[in-house]
């Protein structure tokens, strides 16, 4: 007979489990052994810590029973976790798939927007190149009615060439003068201006020779450049008086009139107005020649001995005058009113702003005008288009403290 040890302890489940885990394996059937005698277990100390239910099972021991609710409880925060991640991770896609719609929607504003710039810059061209082609058109138009192809700039660039040729005469002519016949002659020039040149002692210096020379030369020549003055075309004050008429009461009529005057003359269509120019030509050349032979009698001596028609001094003369012509009919064929403007010697006071001072001074009362400014009357005020030279005369105090030149 076996004795069972059982503790009071353990609940009956718990030992019957036990019971059941620690009970041998039955033998076969077939198979038997001699009993031997069992001695029951009486001391405490040496009974184990097992019980048996009474169904005969061995009972679960402690450390086995929170080994299992361990693994459990790990299980379960395991499963906590995973379903942690998994929802993180669902999260996660969603953003990625809202992100992939975002970033497909921008791919195609910015395909769209690409087109709408490209759209636009084709529109612009198309609008550059039409400008630029009207602006052509334009400017065809005009230079039809001019009487020549200039345009300011050019114009500028002719008053500037005239300039400089009637300086190079000036200082050619220079090289050959007689001061006391230069002085007497160039005196007498200018009713007005008669004191002023006596002023600046007699003999006058070289220089100053050489200043009223080309002021003499521009003030003749300045009168083909006049708007209300067109070589030949005889009537000069019947025409100014119409056009003075026109502008009172249509100014783009009286600038049309004077354009197609000039370009009228200038196509050299009509014979008799061609041959009118030639001959006025060569009339105010001559004039203008004489007077300067009469301040510097070498000029004609000198065309005498020369056999070659091409360098005497009319031939340079001349060429002045045809200068002086083309600007003017250039200046009268423009659509704006270009002229001089009105320099009073001995009165108006020194503009460095449109003007140039032959001694660099920047104040003074203007004793000489040159040349006068050129500007055009597109619109009050004025507009330069190139600058005029003029000589001051000098304050009285700024007068003192220069030094006296030497004469020669």
């Amino acid at each position: 007979m076996t004795s069972t040890l059982t503790s009071p302890s353990e609940p009956p489940a718990v030992q019957q489990q036990q019971q059941q885990q620690e009970q041998p394996p039955s033998s076969p059937p077939h198979k038997t052994e001699p009993s031997s005698p069992v001695l029951p277990i009486t001391s405490p100390s040496l009974q184990p810590s097992l019980s048996s239910s009474p169904s005969g099972r061995h009972a679960v021991s402690p450390l086995e029973r929170t080994a299992s609710l361990l693994a459990n409880h790990t299980g379960d925060e395991e499963d906590s976790k995973t379903q942690q991640l998994k929802a993180e991770l669902r999260r996660q896609r969603r953003a990625l798939e809202s992100l992939e719609i975002e970033r497909q929607q921008y791919r195609n504003d910015c395909r769209a927007l690409t087109d709408r710039i490209d759209q636009a810059k084709d529109r612009l061209q198309q609008r550059q190149q039409s400008r630029q082609q009207l602006q052509k058109n334009y400017e065809d138009h005009l230079r039809s009615l001019r009487a020549t192809d200039d345009d300011l700039n050019t114009i500028a660039q002719k008053i500037r060439h005239l300039r400089e040729t009637i300086s190079g005469l000036a200082d050619a002519l220079l090289e050959h003068v007689d001061q006391q016949q230069a002085t007497l002659v160039l005196r007498d020039s200018w009713l007005n201006l008669r004191e002023s040149i006596k002023r600046l002692g007699m003999p006058l210096m070289p220089n100053q020779i050489r200043m009223l020379t080309e002021k003499y030369m521009m003030d003749y020549l300045i009168l083909n450049t006049m708007p209300s003055r067109f070589p030949a075309l005889r009537p000069h004050q019947e025409y100014g008086k119409l056009e003075a008429w026109l502008r009172n009461h249509d100014r783009y009529t009286a600038v049309r009139l004077r354009q197609e005057i000039a370009r009228i003359i200038v196509s050299g269509k009509h014979k008799d107005l061609r041959h009118m120019l030639e001959e006025e030509s060569k009339q105010i050349s001559y004039n203008l020649y004489r007077h300067l032979c009469d301040a510097y009698p070498y000029m004609e001596q000198y065309d005498k001995r020369e056999k070659n028609p091409s360098k005497h001094f009319y031939a340079r003369v001349q060429g002045l005058v045809d200068d002086s012509i083309n600007l003017g009919f250039a200046m009268k064929g423009q659509e704006v009113d270009i002229a001089p403007r009105l320099v009073q010697e001995g009165k108006q006071s020194f503009d460095g702003a449109i003007m140039e001072e032959e001694q660099g001074l920047k104040e003074g009362i203007i004793e000489f005008c040159i040349c006068p400014p050129f500007v055009t009357y597109t619109s009050l005020p004025f507009t330069l288009l190139e600058k005029g030279r003029v000589y001051c005369s000098l304050p009285r105090q700024a007068a003192q403290q220069l030094p006296q030149p030497q004469r020669a």
